[in-house]
């Protein structure tokens, strides 16, 4: 009997994971309704360990005709010295990582997956776990679907009857704020991470020369900055992050989202598991959420495809007990990055800069680092 694995989510994990099961497995994506995504340009960050996966998938070479290598990645802290300098000299591979627009990513992932199997705008209405089929609404039309197994990865917004969810989660009281800046000088593919008393912020290069920008902070700062006119929130930015970069001449829309960190912890059902954002949520200070997301995929059908299915579904409880050992330190470092150059207590600016100078000159912690940020290990 052929098995089937319903996708429930048709963003970048879902469709990775279905494009790693094309030639092996029968697969349907239930990808629920949204705005149009072909022109969403947010930037995402590519670990090396992503890019094995997608060599493996056979999509690299069009995904690297997109993509903005990151060549180096300079880290330091408003009000102090000490930093740390990443460069492709510290390792032995091409970039530290790579950026790309969601809408590049998603276009390539969408060409490698069965169309047939792509169910867009389908409205998940229902779970029943007893008898493993999923009730929801496609094209006006009310379908029900039988499983095999059920893989969620609809980035955990929302919760679908039927299924049982054990999740704990952290409210972090801060929030993100998104968008492209550009500057007066090119970003030559350098990467900066600065840490200021009210959170971090990221400038990641990409396209046309302009920088994606990423501003975390207590909720009432960042809705101040939104509110702020363009001359306004450039001379902000410019005095939080320095003359680093030159001049800050240009900025796009901005968009905010709350921060949490969650881990989902269990469901109620052997048929069922969850990956990327469904499965867990991080801070974004490292860059590493879709990374981690692209190896749940991969792990996933590693396991089916090394154990042969039945096996891989008994093992189900297995597998995801190994997944959330190997996130755990993941987690722990993406956690004690952002809390501790949140903090603003007497003395601690001297320990980050001890921190980020150690850091930058001791080469086994460099290289542990960066082994960790691109392959999770």
């Amino acid at each position: 009997m052929i098995k089937k694995i319903t996708i429930v989510g048709g963003g970048p994990v879902g469709l990775i994971f279905a494009a790693l099961l094309n030639k092996k497995y029968h697969y349907e994506i239930l990808d629920a309704p949204k705005k149009s995504s072909n022109n969403d340009e947010r930037a995402l960050a590519l670990s090396n360990g992503s890019r094995l996966v997608f060599e493996e998938i056979g999509i690299w070479r069009e995904i690297q005709a997109k993509v903005i290598p990151i060549n180096e990645i300079h880290t330091s802290q408003k009000g102090s010295f000490g930093r740390s300098l990443f460069t492709t000299e510290d390792t032995k591979e091409d970039a530290l990582g790579y950026i790309i627009s969601y809408a590049d990513l998603l276009n390539v992932l969408k060409k490698k997956v069965k169309k047939e199997s792509f169910l867009e705008s389908a409205t998940v209405e229902y779970i029943n776990t007893e008898e493993q089929k999923i009730s929801f609404t496609h094209n006006e039309e009310k379908k029900i679907s039988s499983f095999d197994l059920l893989v969620l990865a609809d980035g955990g917004q929302s919760k679908i009857d039927g299924v049982v969810y054990n999740k704990s989660e952290q409210q972090l009281n801060h929030d993100a704020l998104v968008t492209i800046v550009k500057t007066n000088q090119p970003h030559k593919n350098r990467a900066f991470e600065r840490f200021t008393t009210s959170g971090p912020l990221a400038l990641l290069p990409f396209k046309d020369g302009c920088y994606s920008l990423v501003w975390t902070a207590p909720m009432e700062k960042i809705r101040e900055l939104e509110k702020l006119h363009t001359v306004e929130f450039l001379n902000c930015l410019q005095e939080v992050f320095g003359d680093r970069v030159g001049k800050f001449i240009e900025v796009g829309k901005k968009t905010s989202f709350p921060l949490m960190q969650s881990k989902l912890e269990e469901l109620n059902t052997n048929f069922i598991i969850a990956i990327g954002n469904a499965a867990q949520i991080m801070h974004p200070v490292a860059g590493q959420g879709l990374n981690m997301g692209v190896q749940d995929a991969y792990h996933l059908f590693r396991h089916i495809n090394d154990q042969g299915f039945d096996a891989a579904i008994n093992n189900l409880d297995t597998h995801i007990a190994q997944r959330q050992k190997e996130k755990k330190k993941l987690f722990a470092i993406t956690g004690q990055l952002a809390s501790v150059f949140n903090d603003n207590i007497i003395g601690i600016n001297r320990f980050r800069g001890l921190a980020l100078l150690a850091l930058s000159t001791v080469g086994f912690m460099k290289r542990k680092f960066i082994k960790k940020m691109s392959y999770g290990k």
